[in-house]
């Protein structure tokens, strides 16, 4: 058992074992009879997010931790996984709670799931069974050590634990397990390998932690960026890709693209509407190819676009009210009486500093965008609310 599980997982052994051994005993039914049960509360925080986190595979019946919930994947982010996976054969190496290893199973004909905590691997166990899913070999060992037994499989997937004895943790060599340390063994069982990383790993680190790397995926689920991707296969070429979850939307840079850059603005203003691009676009630094692919100019040094359309695929759009350079006691009075919500990249004065200043509270009557143009001019394009929004209210 790993020691980085919480107390209470440890005592609800015997409960997930009575549960799942007894298959007269529907866990719902369970729940009912024994309310005063530590694992049954937790069933009562983790049921509604996990109905958010996994929209079409959540199901009465499914057992869940609120630590293995908080650690799996999502169903939009699992999905796109199983797209990066090649061949009939997959090795979960850190199955946890399974949510992965059920997307990979709808790919190859056989999956391995492996996790070392013998209490979550029967959940898992329970909740594949659940939803049909039969195509699991299941192991119970260290990652370490099952990597150097195992046979050689078509792709390897690695989402190694980010908590340990000193906390919460981003960086490989912090983590359960130290991929870096394990990767050589990884290259011989496997000629693509998948590595999940945190959202917050720094994208110019990856190819030296991880030496190999052919590409980088950076996804957001809902305008939030939630994992990064490092995809180990020779064949591959070299390409930094931003996915834009549930829609499915992705922008590839590579060394040729980046070499081409869009059309930037130096102007107040160069077109009726300013977009900002998804937060993975932002994060992956593909923002040069996808404006010139999107046909946008980009305005100052913070990466807010204009264009003259009024919806562009990627991004959330604003219709420009006006865009002034930056002088507060003109803009006070310019808002005097507004409420508006203020946004800002690449501007030095701090949000809640900029309210205090105008003299305004948060609200939808204007959205304001601060940046810094190429010669250094701070500016602020105020603009009405986001357009699905105003389209909405109409």
């Amino acid at each position: 058992m790993n020691t980085y599980y919480s107390k209470w997982q440890l005592d609800s052994t015997d409960w997930i074992n009575r549960l799942i051994e007894n298959s007269t005993v529907k866990p719902e039914e369970y729940i009912l009879k024994n309310p005063g049960d530590s694992l049954v509360a937790e069933q009562l925080i983790c049921y509604p997010k996990a109905a958010l986190k996994l929209p079409t595979w959540h199901k009465s019946g499914l057992i869940y931790t609120k630590l293995s919930l908080e650690q799996s994947s999502g169903e939009y982010a699992a999905r796109y996984k199983s797209n990066l996976v090649i061949g009939d054969e997959v090795l979960d190496l850190t199955g946890g709670l399974g949510i992965d290893t059920i997307a990979f199973s709808m790919k190859a004909k056989k999956v391995h799931h492996n996790e070392p905590d013998k209490s979550l691997s029967r959940i898992a166990r329970n909740n594949h069974s659940a939803l049909g899913v039969d195509t699991v070999t299941y192991h119970t060992e260290l990652a370490e050590k099952l990597i150097e037994t195992i046979h050689f499989v078509d792709t390897i997937y690695v989402d190694p634990s980010r908590r340990s004895d000193k906390g919460r943790t981003f960086l490989l060599a912090d983590c359960i397990p130290d991929v870096t340390k394990i990767l050589p063994i990884l290259k011989q069982k496997s000629n693509r390998i998948l590595i999940k990383l945190s959202p917050i790993y720094d994208l110019k680190r990856v190819k030296s932690d991880l030496p190999g790397t052919r590409q980088i995926h950076v996804v957001s689920v809902k305008g939030e960026v939630r994992e990064i991707l490092a995809v180990l296969d020779p064949s591959l070429p070299e390409s930094t890709i931003s996915v834009i979850l549930p829609d499915n939307h992705q922008f590839t840079d590579t060394a040729e693209i980046e070499s081409n850059p869009g059309s930037t603005a130096s102007s107040i203003t160069a077109g009726n509407y300013l977009h900002v691009a998804d937060p993975a676009i932002y994060k992956a630094e593909t923002l040069t190819s996808y404006s010139r692919m999107m046909g946008l100019t980009c305005w100052g040094i913070g990466g807010y676009m204009f264009s003259d359309s009024s919806s562009v695929i990627g991004s959330q759009s604003y219709r420009v009210i006006e865009s002034l350079v930056f002088k507060p006691k003109e803009l006070k009075k310019r808002l005097k009486g507004a409420r508006v919500n203020i946004h800002k990249r690449k501007f030095p004065i701090e949000v809640d500093t900029l309210y205090k200043t105008l003299r305004t509270a948060m609200g939808d009557d204007y959205h304001l965008f601060f940046t810094t143009l190429d010669h250094g001019s701070k500016v602020v394009c105020i603009t009405e609310p986001p357009v699905r929004l105003a389209d909405h209210d109409s």
